[in-house]
């Protein structure tokens, strides 16, 4: 608990300064994550073969849902240019319940990353009277670093490793995204920002998980997966400072 501790300090101190800041807009996303890990998928495909007399199977860690608070951030003006800084938190979680023996599996996933935002037409010419948060369509790259946490627990209880030890082991790793969103709607100083994008981790490594799930590792399944996907697809609510965005006003320029 005290490494988890440590670890959301170090993720959560640098955005302070920032959230202080009077150019940046807070934002908070709500997201839904399709987790594409063969190897890990292997885990729980074993777990329920040698198992057949359960009704109840072990669903592989498929899907994910997040909380994510961040800080958009104009640093260029001309061709709207935007960081967003952002942490959040994913949850991927699967239970089976056999014989009244609930057993519950899965990652915790806690991020810290920097997007960066633009039109791709800002990219060779400057964009006018674009509000706070830039054009409305946008494209995002964005680099963030991981700590991965994962978890099996028997009735509500972290099973035991050994003796006198509990299942607690973590990792971190850092991955990219792509992503695109677009401004939809606005109301009072809320914006509603619907946004898509893909994450790439050049690998993840859960210590002894195919252990902690199926008891043993006999029929040596990996614990590590190379080249993980992950797709997102959420909603992007931001405060804004100014009470009008620019598509509440006529159109003048090119916005975007």
């Amino acid at each position: 608990m005290r490494m988890l501790f440590r670890h959301i300090m170090i993720l959560i101190v640098p955005l302070i300064g920032l959230h202080i800041s009077s150019l940046s807009q807070p934002t908070l996303k709500l997201q839904y994550s399709y987790l594409h890990a063969p190897e890990f998928d292997k885990i729980f495909q074993t777990y329920n073969t040698s198992r057949p007399w359960q009704k109840d199977q072990l669903y592989p860690l498929t899907h994910g849902y997040a909380g994510i608070l961040g800080w958009n951030w104009r640093v260029q003006k001309a061709h709207e240019i935007h960081l967003l800084p952002q942490l959040g938190y994913t949850r991927f979680a699967t239970q089976v319940s056999p014989e009244g023996q609930t057993m519950v599996a899965g990652i915790h996933l806690i991020s810290l990353g920097v997007q960066i935002r633009m039109h791709p037409k800002a990219i060779f010419k400057q964009v006018q009277n674009a509000g706070p948060l830039g054009t409305r369509f946008y494209m995002s790259l964005g680099v963030e670093y991981n700590y991965l946490r994962p978890f099996v627990r028997r009735n509500k209880k972290t099973i035991q490793w050994s003796e006198d030890e509990k299942y607690s082991t973590y990792s971190t790793q850092f991955s990219t995204s792509l992503g695109a969103g677009y401004h939809l709607f606005s109301f009072g100083q809320f914006l509603f920002t619907p946004e898509i994008s893909v994450s790439w981790f050049p690998d993840i490594e859960l210590n002894q998980f195919a252990e902690a799930v199926n008891g043993h590792n006999t029929t040596g399944l990996l614990n590590k997966n190379d080249n993980v996907i992950m797709l997102h697809g959420g909603l992007r609510i931001t405060f804004v400072r100014k009470n009008k965005n620019w598509w509440d006003r006529p159109r003048t320029g090119d916005k975007t």
